[in-house]
């Protein structure tokens, strides 16, 4: 019932986002003042990730059913997406990807497993605060006829005090944060009937993210 109502009011809400969007940028087309078009940008920059936000909160609220499923190729969904961030952070994280599976595929909704690992990446990124790295390997347990994702990045990590709380509702180490998205990557993982594990790196600092879902197929 709360994700429903969550999707319901992330639909209503995109409606007036919609025309205050088209109201601001109206505005700055009849607006001569170049002072002004500085605050123009940040009022769409901030517009758009509540936009991005809502289309998150309609898309994860249909969990992956046999009828709605895909084949989801991992790690198509790993390269897009560290592409991205490697664009906009090649200055300060050296990204390095281990990918061993590029024909596993698993079951699921391709728009969901693409925000989990945006978010796993996002996370990983804002951990580290100057220079750092990121890895992200991939490796087939074909005991358990798994595929295990990890990510480890060299940031912060978790302060010991809440490391027993990362498993719960709204976690997070963020000042301003208020831990949805690792709320949404745990029930995106459990709709795919995956594990999720986060932890502090044992021997080195940041952190680690564990995720292993069902294999569906692999030709290797």
């Amino acid at each position: 019932m709360i994700e429903q109502i969550a999707a319901a009011l992330a639909h209503e809400v995109k409606n007036p986002l919609t025309l205050v969007k088209a109201s601001i940028e109206l505005l700055e087309s009849s607006d001569k003042r170049t002072h002004a078009k500085k605050n123009y940008e940040i009022i769409k920059q901030e517009l758009n990730k509540i936009n991005e936000m809502m289309i998150e909160f309609i898309d994860i609220a249909q969990p992956a059913t046999e009828e709605n499923s895909d084949f989801v190729y991992i790690a198509d969904i790993i390269y897009q997406t560290s592409e991205k961030y490697k664009k906009t952070y090649e200055n300060k994280i050296n990204f390095v990807l281990d990918i061993n599976c590029d024909d596993a595929a698993i079951l699921g909704l391709e728009k969901s497993i693409s925000i989990l690992f945006n978010n796993i990446i996002k996370n990983a990124v804002e951990a580290i605060e100057s220079h750092g790295q990121i890895v992200i390997t991939t490796e087939i347990d074909k005991n358990n006829d798994n595929i295990i994702i990890t990510t480890t990045d060299t940031g912060e990590g978790i302060p010991e005090n809440l490391e027993s709380k990362i498993h719960k509702n709204f976690f997070t180490t963020k000042e301003l944060g208020n831990g949805l998205g690792l709320s949404i990557c745990q029930k995106i993982v459990q709709d795919h009937k995956g594990t999720f594990e986060i932890s502090n790196n044992s021997n080195t600092p940041g952190c680690t993210a564990k995720i292993a879902f069902p294999l569906y197929k692999c030709l290797s």
